[in-house]
């Protein structure tokens, strides 16, 4: 009787637990199976794509189809779905096999719709850009970037900069060959040849910007340190000498006759200035020209990209106040207006030693 009760009270406490542990076979994720009708559910199932066409209207950019050139405005129609995109009623295919596909699979409709899609907004925006697109019967449209085209447009050299941009602008052989033989042969019209003059000249002056600015950065690095050790030598000298000759030693000494010794700090003094407008004359042209500071003085900025005519302004105003303190060095209110001129050049070289140390 007891072993009868033990048995059926382990049988009714580990009832739950087995059921818990082993599922019904038809419920176990593993054990489910799709059923023929849900399989060919699937397969019938059509693939939903934006059959919609877009029509874009641009007023930029270059067209050529076989050669000839298309213009504005462009009326752009795109069909998902396709290869090519209609522009004022010409073809241009923009293919696929721009766009690599995964080994070992078969092409996806999806992938390939996504592909072309990305194709054709490539070609719009590109004319959007003002690039120029070629489209040539049945190959993939050719893009150029505005400066690479206008280059080659007016003067087509193949031992020139522009040439080889372009042929790194294309990678396929026959392509390059095609575009060699379209700028060989094509005559432009007066306006393209305005237009492309234009885009050179504006391209030219970037790059002569910036190569200025690179060899005035060289030039910057490669001078600092001299510069530095310099202005740290003048202005420290520069300090001490203000400390010996303040405008008011003659009237701590009344009885010693300090003209000739005040006279002397007065030349020092000017040739201390000079030293201190010739480095930061020097610091301004290296630093503006590299890009790395903006003239805030209204009156300097005017000259700031003419380095001569800077050179010319500061010279002129530095040697005629300095002139003019050498002429009157005798007088106190000149020995005076000396002083404070040497030290607020003084502080201005200091603040150079600050802001070289800051780039560096």
């Amino acid at each position: 009787m007891i072993l009868r009760t033990v048995i059926l009270y382990s049988a009714i406490i580990c009832a739950p637990f087995s059921a818990l542990a082993e599922p019904k076979p038809e419920m176990s994720v593993a054990s489910r199976q799709p059923t023929d009708s849900h399989r060919d559910s699937i397969r019938e199932r059509p693939l939903h794509f934006d059959q919609e066409s877009r029509v874009t209207r641009i007023e930029k950019g270059y067209l050529f189809v076989d050669g000839e050139r298309i213009a504005w405005p462009f009326e752009i129609t795109s069909t998902p779905n396709t290869d090519h995109l209609s522009v004022n009623g010409y073809k241009i295919w923009v293919g696929t096999s721009q766009t690599s596909r995964p080994r070992g699979r078969n092409d996806n409709p999806s992938r390939q719709f996504r592909n072309n899609r990305y194709l054709q907004r490539h070609v719009v925006e590109s004319l959007r850009g003002n690039r120029a697109v070629f489209a040539f019967s049945d190959s993939p449209a050719v893009i150029l970037n505005e400066n690479v085209f206008c280059a080659n447009l007016l003067k087509f050299d193949r031992e020139s900069e522009p040439y080889q941009e372009l042929q790194d602008s294309i990678a396929d052989q026959e392509q390059l060959q095609s575009m060699e033989a379209w700028f060989t042969s094509y005559t432009p019209s007066q306006d393209l040849i305005d237009a492309a003059t234009v885009v050179v000249e504006r391209y030219e002056r970037a790059n002569q910007i910036n190569r200025a600015q690179v060899s005035a950065a060289t030039a910057l690095n490669q001078l600092t340190y001299p510069m530095t050790m310099f202005g740290l030598m003048v202005g420290v000298y520069a300090f001490g000498h203000l400390m010996m000759t303040t405008p008011k030693t003659p009237a701590l000494f009344p009885e010693a006759n300090l003209l000739d010794v005040m006279s002397r700090a007065t030349v020092i003094s000017v040739a201390l200035i000079c030293a201190h407008a010739s480095l930061d004359l020097v610091w301004t042209l290296l630093t503006s020209r590299a890009g790395q500071m903006r003239e805030i003085n209204p009156v300097g900025a005017q000259f700031v990209d003419s380095p001569a005519a800077l050179i010319a302004f500061k010279a002129t105003v530095t040697l005629g106040a300095c002139g003019l303190l050498i002429g009157l060095r005798k007088h106190r209110f000149a020995q005076t207006a000396c002083w404070w001129m040497c030290l607020v050049c003084t502080i201005l070289t200091f603040r150079w030693l600050i802001f070289s140390s800051m780039l560096v």
